[in-house]
């Protein structure tokens, strides 16, 4: 899947890089130039130089016509060169605004793509997160069957290897005379101190069964 995108990025650069060409063609062929300075160029390359006009108009009687018919094919050629160049930046300019179109075509594919993408990750983190809910709930719940069916001394013992949140989340969540007998166990100096902790955290969610189990921890 990756590796499409990065084909289709790479297929999108390359018709940059035309897009690039054709526009940099299109203003050498219009701004770099003109009629006057190609003729100029053709005149040296071709060694000619102007000529010195005539002396006398009864001197050279065919000089007129003559030039009368070099300026008029000057000015055809001209005009023809002014099409030719007007209709290779028409046809540059479509040209552009073709591969501009097909870039923008490809672009909005990749983007839609990458939208899709977002989206299935946004829904399979959801599934991952409601799997490890409920992964947790029913770890919690065999947890719970199994510290009831412990005695109270051994519960307590393993409830005060945890954190005290989870300790206390799991009391919460057992029946009150259940929890009431697990603190109740609690007789040596550690293990006093450590129920008052826990009772401490419960009475913050829960006063009511703080106060019900804080007896049977004097």
């Amino acid at each position: 899947m990756l590796k499409q995108i990065y084909h289709i990025l790479a297929l999108l650069a390359i018709l940059h890089l035309l897009v690039l060409i054709g526009l940099g063609a299109y203003m050498a062929s219009t701004g770099g130039l003109n009629a006057e300075k190609i003729e100029k160029i053709a005149t040296v390359i071709r060694g000619e130089e102007d000529k010195p006009a005539a002396r006398t108009a009864t001197s050279q009687p065919t000089v007129q016509p003559v030039l009368a018919m070099a300026s008029g094919e000057k000015i055809a050629d001209t005009r023809r060169t002014e099409e030719i160049r007007r209709l290779m930046g028409e046809r540059l300019l479509r040209e552009a605004a073709d591969r501009k179109a097909l870039i923008d075509a490809a672009m909005l594919k990749v983007t839609r793509r990458l939208e899709d993408l977002d989206k299935e990750k946004a829904q399979f983190e959801e599934a991952r997160k409601t799997a490890r809910q409920a992964d947790e709930a029913t770890g919690l719940q065999a947890e719970l069957a199994i510290l009831q069916g412990l005695s109270e001394k051994k519960a307590r013992d393993v409830l005060m290897k945890k954190q005290i949140p989870d300790a206390v989340n799991l009391l919460l969540k057992m029946k009150k005379r259940t929890a009431a007998g697990i603190i109740e166990a609690c007789k040596t100096e550690t293990e006093k101190a450590w129920a008052v902790q826990v009772l401490q955290e419960i009475a913050n969610q829960d006063e009511d069964s703080a106060k019900r189990m804080a007896p049977a921890a004097g």
